[in-house]
Protein backbone atom coordinates (compact mmCIF):
# COMPACT_ATOMS: atom_id res chain seq x y z
CA UNK A 1 0.00 0.00 0.00
CA UNK A 2 1.03 3.56 -1.04
CA UNK A 3 -0.35 6.16 1.03
CA UNK A 4 -0.91 10.16 0.18
CA UNK A 5 -1.92 12.99 2.56
CA UNK A 6 -3.17 16.42 2.22
CA UNK A 7 -5.15 18.61 4.46
CA UNK A 8 -7.19 21.56 4.40
CA UNK A 9 -9.46 23.99 6.34
CA UNK A 10 -12.64 25.19 5.89
CA UNK A 11 -14.79 27.45 7.68
CA UNK A 12 -18.73 27.55 8.62
CA UNK A 13 -21.07 30.75 9.16
CA UNK A 14 -21.83 30.19 12.18
CA UNK A 15 -25.54 30.40 13.48
CA UNK A 16 -27.06 27.49 11.43
CA UNK A 17 -25.77 23.92 9.95
CA UNK A 18 -22.95 24.82 6.95
CA UNK A 19 -22.40 22.38 4.02
CA UNK A 20 -19.10 22.58 2.27
CA UNK A 21 -18.35 21.54 -1.20
CA UNK A 22 -14.90 19.94 -1.41
CA UNK A 23 -15.54 18.42 -4.36
CA UNK A 24 -12.99 20.21 -6.24
CA UNK A 25 -10.62 20.39 -3.03
CA UNK A 26 -10.65 16.55 -3.17
CA UNK A 27 -10.20 16.33 -7.57
CA UNK A 28 -7.01 18.42 -6.90
CA UNK A 29 -5.35 15.80 -4.59
CA UNK A 30 -6.26 13.14 -6.62
CA UNK A 31 -4.81 15.06 -10.22
CA UNK A 32 -1.56 16.01 -8.06
CA UNK A 33 -1.11 12.33 -6.66
CA UNK A 34 -0.96 11.00 -10.51
CA UNK A 35 -3.18 7.95 -8.99
CA UNK A 36 -5.42 6.31 -11.53
CA UNK A 37 -7.26 3.55 -9.70
CA UNK A 38 -7.08 3.08 -5.96
CA UNK A 39 -9.30 5.06 -2.79
CA UNK A 40 -9.35 8.51 -1.67
CA UNK A 41 -11.00 9.11 2.15
CA UNK A 42 -11.78 11.98 3.40
CA UNK A 43 -11.65 12.72 7.29
CA UNK A 44 -12.38 14.94 9.72
CA UNK A 45 -11.98 14.41 13.01
CA UNK A 46 -14.11 17.60 14.31
CA UNK A 47 -16.66 15.95 16.51
CA UNK A 48 -19.52 18.61 15.36
CA UNK A 49 -19.69 17.43 11.68
CA UNK A 50 -19.65 14.95 9.27
CA UNK A 51 -18.26 14.16 5.81
CA UNK A 52 -21.04 12.69 2.95
CA UNK A 53 -21.42 12.38 -0.63
CA UNK A 54 -24.24 13.33 -2.16
CA UNK A 55 -25.45 14.35 -5.82
CA UNK A 56 -25.78 18.13 -6.63
CA UNK A 57 -30.00 19.24 -5.63
CA UNK A 58 -29.52 21.97 -8.19
CA UNK A 59 -32.37 23.96 -6.71
CA UNK A 60 -32.13 26.21 -3.49
CA UNK A 61 -34.05 28.07 -0.76
CA UNK A 62 -34.17 31.38 -0.61
CA UNK A 63 -31.19 31.10 2.11
CA UNK A 64 -29.09 29.29 -0.04
CA UNK A 65 -29.47 25.62 0.74
CA UNK A 66 -29.57 23.02 -2.19
CA UNK A 67 -33.14 21.14 -1.72
CA UNK A 68 -31.58 18.21 -0.40
CA UNK A 69 -29.65 19.88 1.98
CA UNK A 70 -32.45 21.75 3.23
CA UNK A 71 -34.46 18.30 3.54
CA UNK A 72 -31.72 16.78 5.75
CA UNK A 73 -32.16 19.96 8.08
CA UNK A 74 -35.20 19.25 8.49
CA UNK A 75 -35.26 15.55 9.17
CA UNK A 76 -32.25 16.09 11.54
CA UNK A 77 -34.45 18.78 13.19
CA UNK A 78 -37.29 16.28 13.71
CA UNK A 79 -34.80 13.17 14.94
CA UNK A 80 -32.52 15.80 16.72
CA UNK A 81 -33.87 18.99 17.71
CA UNK A 82 -31.35 21.80 18.25
CA UNK A 83 -30.39 22.37 21.57
CA UNK A 84 -31.54 25.70 22.67
CA UNK A 85 -31.60 25.84 26.36
CA UNK A 86 -29.26 24.39 29.10
CA UNK A 87 -31.28 20.61 30.12
CA UNK A 88 -33.04 20.15 26.76
CA UNK A 89 -30.41 17.83 27.03
CA UNK A 90 -28.54 15.59 29.96
CA UNK A 91 -24.92 17.28 28.02
CA UNK A 92 -23.64 19.47 29.09
CA UNK A 93 -23.16 18.99 32.63
CA UNK A 94 -22.02 21.15 35.33
CA UNK A 95 -18.36 19.77 34.93
CA UNK A 96 -18.39 20.07 30.89
CA UNK A 97 -19.52 23.20 31.73
CA UNK A 98 -16.86 23.92 34.16
CA UNK A 99 -14.17 22.91 32.01
CA UNK A 100 -15.40 25.11 29.07
CA UNK A 101 -14.74 28.21 31.90
CA UNK A 102 -11.20 26.32 32.51
CA UNK A 103 -10.11 26.52 28.52
CA UNK A 104 -11.62 29.80 27.90
CA UNK A 105 -14.84 29.62 26.47
CA UNK A 106 -16.44 32.73 26.41
CA UNK A 107 -19.50 31.39 28.57
CA UNK A 108 -21.62 28.22 29.53
CA UNK A 109 -23.86 28.71 26.47
CA UNK A 110 -21.13 27.73 24.03
CA UNK A 111 -21.65 24.27 25.48
CA UNK A 112 -24.94 24.16 24.13
CA UNK A 113 -23.89 22.25 20.73
CA UNK A 114 -25.60 18.40 21.74
CA UNK A 115 -27.24 18.06 19.40
CA UNK A 116 -24.35 19.17 16.85
CA UNK A 117 -22.22 16.07 18.24
CA UNK A 118 -25.32 13.40 18.07
CA UNK A 119 -25.90 14.40 14.20
CA UNK A 120 -22.42 14.02 13.81
CA UNK A 121 -22.46 10.21 14.90
CA UNK A 122 -25.69 9.63 12.52
CA UNK A 123 -23.26 10.16 9.59
CA UNK A 124 -20.26 9.37 10.59
CA UNK A 125 -16.94 12.21 9.89
CA UNK A 126 -15.42 10.08 6.80
CA UNK A 127 -16.10 8.51 3.15
CA UNK A 128 -14.11 6.38 0.97
CA UNK A 129 -14.36 7.39 -2.79
CA UNK A 130 -13.21 5.10 -5.41
CA UNK A 131 -10.92 6.68 -7.71
CA UNK A 132 -11.27 4.96 -11.52
CA UNK A 133 -8.85 6.39 -13.98
CA UNK A 134 -8.07 9.37 -12.42
CA UNK A 135 -11.66 10.32 -11.84
CA UNK A 136 -13.65 9.80 -8.62
CA UNK A 137 -16.37 9.03 -10.07
CA UNK A 138 -18.44 11.82 -10.23
CA UNK A 139 -19.80 12.12 -6.88
CA UNK A 140 -20.45 15.46 -5.06
CA UNK A 141 -18.58 15.61 -1.12
CA UNK A 142 -19.95 17.44 1.11
CA UNK A 143 -18.42 18.38 5.10
CA UNK A 144 -21.46 19.68 6.81
CA UNK A 145 -20.50 21.17 10.25
CA UNK A 146 -23.74 21.14 12.60
CA UNK A 147 -22.46 23.82 15.05
CA UNK A 148 -24.53 26.75 15.01
CA UNK A 149 -23.41 28.17 18.67
CA UNK A 150 -19.79 29.58 17.84
CA UNK A 151 -19.37 31.76 14.41
CA UNK A 152 -17.04 30.48 12.02
CA UNK A 153 -15.90 27.22 13.51
CA UNK A 154 -12.73 26.10 11.28
CA UNK A 155 -12.29 22.22 10.56
CA UNK A 156 -9.31 20.63 9.21
CA UNK A 157 -10.13 18.06 6.53
CA UNK A 158 -7.80 15.18 5.80
CA UNK A 159 -7.97 13.60 2.05
CA UNK A 160 -5.66 10.76 2.23
CA UNK A 161 -4.83 8.41 -0.84
CA UNK A 162 -4.79 4.85 -0.41
CA UNK A 163 -3.17 3.52 -3.78
CA UNK A 164 -3.22 -0.55 -4.33
CA UNK A 165 -1.89 0.45 -7.53
CA UNK A 166 0.75 -1.53 -9.23
CA UNK A 167 1.84 1.21 -11.44
CA UNK A 168 3.01 3.07 -9.62
CA UNK A 169 5.40 0.53 -7.66
CA UNK A 170 6.37 -0.45 -10.74
CA UNK A 171 7.10 2.83 -12.17
CA UNK A 172 9.91 3.04 -9.54
CA UNK A 173 11.14 0.14 -10.54
CA UNK A 174 11.58 1.06 -13.64
CA UNK A 175 12.92 4.50 -12.59
CA UNK A 176 16.00 2.29 -10.31
CA UNK A 177 16.99 0.13 -13.45
CA UNK A 178 17.23 3.01 -16.11
CA UNK A 179 19.43 4.66 -12.70
CA UNK A 180 22.12 1.71 -12.63
CA UNK A 181 21.86 1.88 -16.71
CA UNK A 182 23.31 5.52 -16.43
CA UNK A 183 25.86 4.71 -13.52
CA UNK A 184 27.99 1.95 -16.65
CA UNK A 185 30.33 5.14 -16.84
CA UNK A 186 31.35 5.49 -13.17
CA UNK A 187 34.10 3.40 -12.15
CA UNK A 188 33.52 -0.38 -11.94
CA UNK A 189 33.63 -0.70 -8.25
CA UNK A 190 31.42 2.58 -8.10
CA UNK A 191 28.90 1.10 -10.39
CA UNK A 192 28.71 -2.05 -8.59
CA UNK A 193 28.08 -0.63 -5.45
CA UNK A 194 25.14 1.54 -6.87
CA UNK A 195 23.56 -1.35 -8.19
CA UNK A 196 23.56 -3.24 -5.41
CA UNK A 197 22.21 -0.57 -3.60
CA UNK A 198 19.40 -0.35 -6.39
CA UNK A 199 18.77 -4.00 -6.32
CA UNK A 200 18.39 -3.70 -2.50
CA UNK A 201 15.64 -0.92 -3.39
CA UNK A 202 14.09 -2.84 -5.92
CA UNK A 203 13.87 -6.00 -4.32
CA UNK A 204 12.10 -4.60 -1.38
CA UNK A 205 9.33 -2.54 -4.13
CA UNK A 206 8.88 -5.73 -5.27
CA UNK A 207 7.70 -7.25 -2.03
CA UNK A 208 5.14 -4.43 -1.87
CA UNK A 209 4.08 -4.47 -5.49
CA UNK A 210 3.10 -8.36 -4.69
CA UNK A 211 1.72 -7.24 -1.34
CA UNK A 212 -0.53 -4.93 -3.60
CA UNK A 213 -1.75 -7.43 -6.10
Amino acid sequence: MIFIREKFEIQSEGQHPTFHNITEQVKDIVEKSGVKNGMVTVYSHHTTCSVMVQECSHDRTYFGLEYLQQDLCNIMEKLVPTCRVENQYLHPGPKHVEFGDSVGEPGPWTSLNTDAHLRSCFFGRSESIAIEEAQTLGCTILVTEYEGIHEQVKNNVDGMICIPEPEIVARKILDLINDSQKKKNLGLAAARRKQEENLTEVNKLTDLLRDSL
